[in-house]
């Protein structure tokens, strides 16, 4: 699991949090059964964030499937730069959390 590779390096680092354990646990979940009891784990403090980075990642999802489906469309540069300022948010917000320091 190549797209997995950061998440494991961080596993293995001794010096990371153990949210980054809570995490993996949750990208990892192949059954339902697994991901309750990854929720069921982290359910408190981290829950709220994830949730909210979820809601987030599914809107810049959508909101680059809108510029891929209407590529030949004249849509306004501002659809674009609200992807790329969203993008750009949610990848500083998951990085200050992660961070250690």
């Amino acid at each position: 699991m190549e797209k997995y590779r950061h998440w494991q390096q961080a596993l293995h680092s001794a010096e990371k949090k153990p949210a980054y354990l809570m995490i993996a646990d949750l990208i990892e979940a192949e059954t339902p059964t697994q991901l309750h009891q990854a929720w069921a784990q982290i359910d408190g403090a981290l829950r709220a964030p994830v949730m909210a980075w979820r809601g987030e990642l599914i809107g810049i999802a959508a909101q680059l499937e809108a510029l891929i489906d209407f590529a030949d469309e004249d849509l306004p540069a501002s659809v674009e730069s609200a992807l790329r300022t969203s993008t750009a948010d949610l990848q500083s917000a998951l990085a200050g959390y992660l961070d250690d320091g």
